[in-house]
């Protein structure tokens, strides 16, 4: 049976013991922080528990509610790179917390407790990382970010419908066109991303003026192709859902699509 913390019981504690490890709305992390850690996050005075590890190859995150109050809310995790001004932007859910799923210590692979599933009694707690919501390769982000030191913030946000929708748009936008690329998806020399119809009208980055190359960005190439947005016309009535080859050749016929009359 998983068990929910006395909320002002948790609170007290992180303001006594651990008064730098909490946080009003959100956290900012450094990807140097080898092991697993425990944050606490207050959004709108309820305490939300921010679970974090890393390895040098990945990278793992969860945030765990532990109110009992039923609240719809979500957490952002925002990766931006030292050097530019680029950024990455994710969203995940967050769960509920259960001590024999989301033990600190079992994340620790040093729990003894026989009840918990994970803990160094059992057969499979080296699957844990594999639980948590949010999951990512370093090596991922710094290709897309141009950038080998990396920090992230991670912060919780009510949920909204088209929140996640509206983030990864922003991470398949084409600088030149502004509209979401799909693949074939090239890069210049320093790793920033243009669609394929502009990159044949152009012979170096709009951002950083290096070379244009033929080098694709297979990573952007396969969220384009996983991800599911809904046609820009949802507000108007459409239901259609696709990926972004699927939904802007949707758009081009879209039956709700409005018209606009010239006055002549």
């Amino acid at each position: 049976m998983g068990s929910t913390y006395p909320i002002n019981t948790l609170v007290s504690h992180f303001k006594e013991k651990h008064k730098n490890h909490m946080s009003s709305n959100e956290y900012q992390l450094d990807c140097i922080a080898l092991g697993a850690h425990l944050r606490l996050i207050l959004h709108k005075g309820l305490p939300y528990l921010l679970f974090f590890y890393e390895n040098k190859i990945n990278i793992w995150i969860s945030v765990y509610s532990v109110n009992t109050e039923d609240n719809d809310v979500m957490f952002q995790i925002q990766f931006q790179s030292v050097d530019t001004n680029k950024s990455l932007v994710f969203q995940a859910n967050v769960t509920p917390f259960d001590d024999q799923e989301h033990c600190l210590n079992c994340l620790h692979h040093i729990c003894s407790n026989n009840y918990h599933k994970y803990s160094k009694v059992g057969s499979n707690y080296d699957i844990i990382n594999k639980s948590m919501e949010f999951s990512v390769e370093k090596s991922y982000l710094s290709s897309l970010l141009s950038c080998k030191h990396v920090y992230y913030t991670v912060n919780i946000m009510e949920e909204t419908e088209d929140s996640l929708q509206k983030s990864l748009i922003r991470n398949l936008e084409c600088p030149v066109c502004k509209m979401p690329m799909s693949a074939p998806i090239f890069r210049c020399r320093k790793g920033h991303a243009i669609c394929n119809i502009c990159s044949k009208k152009l012979t170096k980055c709009p951002l950083c003026k290096s070379q244009l190359t033929n080098s694709r960005c297979f990573a952007l190439e396969g969220i384009a192709q996983d991800i599911e947005l809904c046609c820009s016309n949802k507000k108007n009535g459409c239901t259609f859902t696709g990926n972004v080859n699927q939904c802007i050749a949707h758009e081009n016929y879209c039956s709700v699509k409005p018209i606009h009359n010239l006055k002549m």
